[in-house]
């Protein structure tokens, strides 16, 4: 008795669903053994901690293993312990036969970005809320999508101008594409869209000689091919004010007293 095409295309779903629902039935299984069987009993959490508590991360972990053993997702968890905002990696291990390793590694921040964000030693972004305690930091400001570029001029030139004992307050990377510094000093620095590394070397060298002379420079621009200008403050001076309303050929009071007086007398012998 020969087939029709309806019925062997029944057949063929058949050989390949049932097949499917035994795998879904055996997967199903050994999930519930698994889970009953092999359920985690420790929880190990390592890392230096400053800004997050290993408490925190046990919070982050506790909703993962009721899974068992083989049934934890590391990789949902691991994005859910690097989604904290101190969090910049978490490895997520087994160790056999009932306990589950995490290693964390904390951020740290090196920098400010102007917006208020952090940065880490990577030129990594990283948004913690405040920035509240961190204010000797250096302030990095720039572009979107430049940051790392700013970060790494801030640690080439930082790593210059350290040599001369300088430290940078802000670097800053404007529209035109460029560079100024404020170093600690309340100095501001103009270099320019070219040769930047030059400059800041030339700075390094000719700061101190600068600063012997008073009153301290304001702002000093580095914009030239073979030199620089410098612009410094001066303390205004201020006339008193019996003098400012003294007409031409008038004589102030303490003036007619001193033509009055005969010269002193010479009492060297």
């Amino acid at each position: 008795m020969k087939t029709t095409n309806k019925e062997q295309g029944f057949l063929r779903t058949t050989w390949i669903v049932i097949p499917l629902l035994f795998c879904a039935a055996g997967l199903f299984a050994w999930n519930w053994v698994a889970q009953r069987s092999w359920p985690v009993q420790w929880v190990h959490v390592e890392g230096t901690f400053k800004h997050v508590s290993a408490e925190e991360i046990r919070a982050r972990v506790a909703p993962f293993v009721k899974s068992g053993f083989f049934g934890i997702d590391a990789t949902r968890l691991r994005t859910e312990i690097e989604d904290m905002p101190w969090v910049r990696h978490a490895d997520i291990r087994r160790r056999w036969p009932d306990a589950l390793v995490v290693t964390v590694e904390e951020q740290e921040p090196v920098a400010r970005w102007h917006d208020g964000r952090l940065m880490n030693g990577m030129g990594e972004l990283f948004d913690t809320g405040s920035s509240e305690g961190f204010e000797a930091l250096s302030v990095l400001a720039g572009p979107a999508g430049l940051e790392v570029d700013v970060f790494e001029a801030w640690r080439s030139c930082s790593d210059v101008l350290a040599s001369a004992g300088l430290l940078i307050r802000r670097i800053t990377l404007d529209d035109r594409r460029a560079w100024s510094l404020v170093l600690d000093d309340g100095a501001e620095i103009a270099l320019g869209r070219k040769a930047t590394q030059t400059r800041v070397r030339r700075l390094a060298r000719v700061y101190a000689a600068l600063m012997d002379t008073e009153p301290p420079p304001v702002t000093v621009d580095l914009r030239y091919t073979n030199g620089l200008a410098v612009r410094r403050e001066v303390t205004p001076f201020v006339l008193p004010a019996r003098t400012l309303d003294k007409q031409p050929g008038e004589n102030t009071a303490a003036e007619e007293r001193a033509e009055d007086s005969p010269p002193d007398k010479d009492n060297s012998a």
